[in-house]
């Protein structure tokens, strides 16, 4: 299955195309696929840095966060102090600031590209699924998780609100939010909802 998908626009020689199937991570280069990351586990998501060409971070399900600096020739274990071993989602501030990844057990930021993560102080976050930070308003985060729970911060994910109005009791597995306009929830049945609103 995929996954995953990542598109990494390198200028001059097109955009790079990467996959996250159940055991690998795939690199799209001149029409054929490559790995260089094969540990047999499922890849649930992709972020490439808004503000590093060529580093990207990716969520595993047995082993945290990898990250690499080199367009995904290599990858290094980027998980200090981050327990959960499941990662579902990942998200990072526009400027590279903050990184995010909603995990089996709650939400987990780095301010330091992966070196290290620290556990939101949010009580009521338990599995997050999906995270979503404003490209253009941040400290506001949009994070999703079991049961149609969206919750929002505005001090970039060290507290929260429930924002689930109108949403099913259905995992919120994808979140992405427009500049200056709406959010977006995918459910796990594959419904898509909006709010203008902020939920």
């Amino acid at each position: 299955f995929v996954g995953a998908l990542g598109i990494v626009d390198t200028g001059t020689h097109g955009p790079v195309i990467y996959r996250g199937s159940e055991s690998a991570i795939f690199r799209n280069v001149l029409g054929g696929w490559q790995t260089f990351f094969d540990q047999k586990q499922g890849i649930f998501d992709i972020q490439p840095d808004p503000t590093a060409p060529g580093t990207l971070y990716i969520g595993t399900e047995r082993s945290g966060v990898w990250k690499s600096v080199d367009w995904g020739a290599s990858w290094m274990s980027s998980s200090t102090n981050l327990v959960p071993a499941q990662v579902y989602s990942l998200g990072q501030t526009i400027n590279g600031g903050m990184l995010f990844a909603g995990t089996s057990s709650g939400l987990y930021l780095s301010p330091d590209k992966g070196n290290i993560w620290v556990l939101s102080s949010e009580a009521q976050l338990g599995i997050v699924l999906s995270v979503a930070p404003d490209p253009t308003r941040f400290p506001l985060v949009f994070v999703g998780g079991a049961n149609g729970q969206v919750l929002r911060s505005q001090d970039g994910g060290w507290s929260f609100t429930n924002r689930s109005n109108g949403l099913p009791a259905e995992n919120i597995v994808a979140l992405a939010t427009a500049p200056w306009e709406k959010a977006y929830a995918i459910t796990s049945r594959g419904a898509l909802y909006a709010t203008s609103d902020g939920g």
